[in-house]
């Protein structure tokens, strides 16, 4: 079924669940982040590029696992990892329009998301008994909007990105304690050459509109590629 309008009525007694697991569909080896969100995700997660064959514009994406539908942060139902991208904390909902209607910021739901749970299952709350939002409801959409304006800035930042010939494929080689090698690919980067020899009219577009930070945060967030590869060993 198609995500549908979040409504008090409808959903009073809604509740969904925390947990993070396979079962919850928490499998997956990287997740869409977006810039506003770059600083966190830097200190946990490697940033990388994937091009959309739609638009053409390179999408940033975080790293989760090195093999497919593996997630290497989540351990005994639980998230294991001081931040969790906006993508995945706003699940199960969704913000967007009503059709037939202009009006933006509205929260819809997946109604066939695992998440949701009912009876005396344990979740959490959307509404209380009074139908007012739970905090659990409040950081949900704290994440959406923050999500919604970070999908806003996206296609300019990319375009920039573009326009300057900034990112460059390449190929993650990582090797593990068990000697097995792993190779990822169909990844972007920062082309830190490409970087460094941006003109000054190139340099005052980038911090004028405020893409400076989001930059240097992808290319600091390579370090968290050492992360990643001892998750992987611990599990080995």
């Amino acid at each position: 079924m198609p995500p549908v309008l979040l409504s008090k009525e409808e959903h009073k007694e809604l509740k969904i669940s925390s947990e993070r697991s396979r079962a919850m569909g928490d499998n997956v080896s990287t997740c869409m982040v977006v810039p506003h969100e770059f600083r966190d995700v830097q200190h946990h997660f490697p940033i990388f590029f994937r091009k959309y064959e739609d638009d053409g514009l390179f999408r940033p994406m975080a790293l989760l696992g090195l093999e497919p539908d593996e997630n290497l942060f989540t351990k005994d139902g639980k998230w294991d990892c001081n931040y969790m991208p906006l993508v995945l904390a706003s699940q199960p909902f969704i913000i967007g329009r009503q059709e037939g209607n202009d009006e933006e910021g509205r929260v819809f739901i997946d109604t066939d998301s695992p998440r949701i749970v009912n009876g005396d299952a344990p979740g959490h709350r959307v509404f209380d008994d009074l139908g007012n939002e739970t905090l659990h409801m409040q950081a949900a959409v704290r994440n959406l909007e923050m999500l919604h304006h970070g999908n806003m800035a996206l296609d300019g930042f990319s375009a920039f990105l573009e326009k300057y010939d900034l990112v460059e494929s390449f190929a993650l080689e990582v090797g593990l304690a068990n000697g097995s090698q792993n190779r990822l690919l169909g990844f972007y980067t920062i082309n830190e050459s490409k970087l460094a020899e941006l003109e000054p009219a190139a340099l005052s577009e980038m911090v004028e509109k405020g893409y400076m930070m989001a930059i240097f945060m992808v290319l600091a967030s390579l370090a968290s590629v050492t992360d990643l590869i001892d998750r992987k060993n611990r599990l080995l």
